[in-house]
């Protein structure tokens, strides 16, 4: 994948950044039904090891979006593990496909959009049945929103 990004500015002030995609990424990236969830998951930050807690806003199976202070390169690859239900978790690798930079300097938030790499087939069943569970018993207009003081600590 090419490490060069598309910046969007937008007129509410924030800016995105986005990998750029072909056709077929593009369409596949939309071709999952997503639910909006807020649940737990850590990022394994490259170079360090460091975990990061984070919360999810929403997921599918092919990927998911969170909130967080990291600042975090287009096209790296993290280890990510999702805790989709209290007793279950999906521990996968996942590349960063899109960031938006949320908040204020002093505040900075970033929405960060992964997509899962390398699922295998039966992590992609675990994901779609855990989704269904989970999405019965949410409300979709709750998630994590950013906040003057940041998300929350390291995991580690």
């Amino acid at each position: 994948m090419s490490t060069s990004s598309c910046t969007t500015p937008r007129t509410n002030g924030y800016r995105t950044l986005r990998a750029p995609a072909t056709d077929a990424e593009g369409a596949d990236r939309r071709s999952h039904q997503r639910f909006t969830l807020a649940i737990p998951a850590y990022l394994q930050m490259p170079g360090d090891g460091s975990l990061l807690a984070v919360r999810t806003t929403n997921i599918s199976k092919g990927g998911l979006v969170c909130l967080t202070s990291a600042r975090l390169e287009l096209g790296i690859v993290v280890r990510v593990s999702v805790q989709l239900t209290p007793h279950e978790a999906l521990d996968c690798r996942a590349e960063v496909v899109r960031m938006d930079e949320l908040g204020t300097p002093r505040h900075s938030q970033n929405l960060v959009a992964f997509r899962f790499v390398d699922l295998r087939e039966a992590d992609e069943g675990q994901i779609a049945e855990a989704l269904l569970a989970l999405g019965e018993d949410t409300d979709p207009s709750t998630g994590p929103q950013p906040s003057a003081s940041g998300e929350g600590a390291s995991a580690r």
